[in-house]
């Protein structure tokens, strides 16, 4: 893992310190990371996700994208919309999500921001 990707995982931590988090080295300098035990509120069901992202050895020039929960996630009431989709995290079915950050700034955005901005963002869209 790089000295940047290891320091994302200590900001994610700190982040989301009431969180478990759990994390994979790619064997290439990367890493894949999951933040466990989030709520969404009550627009959707489950209530309880989790947030993945792969980190490439790349990071913190390459944005974190796209990001991952879980596969069962729907909303209560309506679709989940364009922008939630069904994929693949780690071999498991999941749903992914496209928060594609298009004025990424290496070094002022992070990835604990980024999971931050789309947590936020599932909770009021």
């Amino acid at each position: 893992m790089t000295p940047e990707v290891a320091q994302a995982l200590q900001e994610i931590r700190a982040t989301f310190s009431e969180n478990q988090v759990e994390h994979t080295e790619d064997g290439a300098g990367g890493a894949y990371i999951r933040v466990l035990g989030l709520d969404l509120g009550e627009g959707f069901l489950p209530r309880q996700c989790w947030l993945a992202v792969h980190l490439t050895h790349m990071y913190p020039a390459a944005d974190v994208y796209p990001q991952f929960t879980n596969a069962a996630l729907e909303r209560v009431g309506r679709p989940l919309g364009p922008a939630l989709s069904a994929a693949s995290w780690q071999g498991s079915p999941a749903t992914q999500i496209s928060r594609k950050s298009t004025g990424w700034r290496a070094g002022i955005d992070t990835a604990a921001t980024k999971l931050t901005q789309v947590l936020q963002w599932l909770k009021n869209s």
